[in-house]
């Protein structure tokens, strides 16, 4: 899947490239319109019928977006490609990053004064293909993102250990009822009689 900076993007077989030498000349993997170049590109797999796989575009203000792979249909090498992301007529987007997006996948971006922005690909909002982007990180005024890295999955068990703190309100929550009623309970007055806790 190949991105270009004006949001253009094109998804085709890997096996539509020839197998050639180092310094070969290559194949051409994408029409580019006047001014335009490739930004970056991501490997997806070959199918997702359950639509659990989505595409995640990035851009220098800030914008993101993702949308099902299977919203973007494969094409023949060569061509122009489709609409990633919706483009203003005053200011158009510049991409700078496309990559695969889970449930569970984990972004970090570095913006133009280097400070890294943990981020998860759940709070990305989904929407169609050609959608607009949106901004889940606050950035200063005048200040771009540089760089989008995908952080390496997190093992099973410590993905289960965050779930497990997770549920850890909800158990304490579970006790507080009865913790009220031992507050509420009657406790033993000085004369031996029970006091009534009023």
């Amino acid at each position: 899947l190949l991105l270009t900076r004006q949001g253009k993007g094109i998804r085709f077989d890997l096996d539509q490239g020839s197998h050639q030498g180092r310094a070969a000349r290559g194949v051409r993997g994408m029409g580019l319109e006047p001014k335009d170049e490739i930004c970056a590109m991501t490997l997806a797999p070959a199918d997702d019928e359950d639509r659990k796989v989505q595409v995640a575009v990035f851009t220098d203000e800030g914008a993101m977006k993702r949308t099902p792979l299977a919203d973007h249909p494969r094409q023949r090498r060569g061509g122009k490609g489709l609409s990633l992301i919706f483009q203003r007529a005053k200011k158009p987007n510049r991409c700078i990053a496309v990559s695969i997006a889970e449930r569970s996948t984990r972004f970090e971006v570095v913006d133009s004064e280097g400070h890294e922005h943990p981020l998860e690909a759940e709070a990305i909002p989904s929407t169609v293909r050609d959608g607009r982007g949106h901004n889940p990180v606050k950035l200063k005024r005048g200040i771009s993102l540089l760089t989008v890295g995908r952080l390496p999955d997190l093992p099973p068990e410590e993905e289960s250990s965050e779930e497990e703190g997770e549920a850890a309100p909800e158990a304490q929550e579970a006790h507080e009822p009865e913790e009220a009623a031992e507050k509420l309970a009657p406790v033993q007055a000085p004369d031996g009689g029970a006091a009534s806790g009023e």
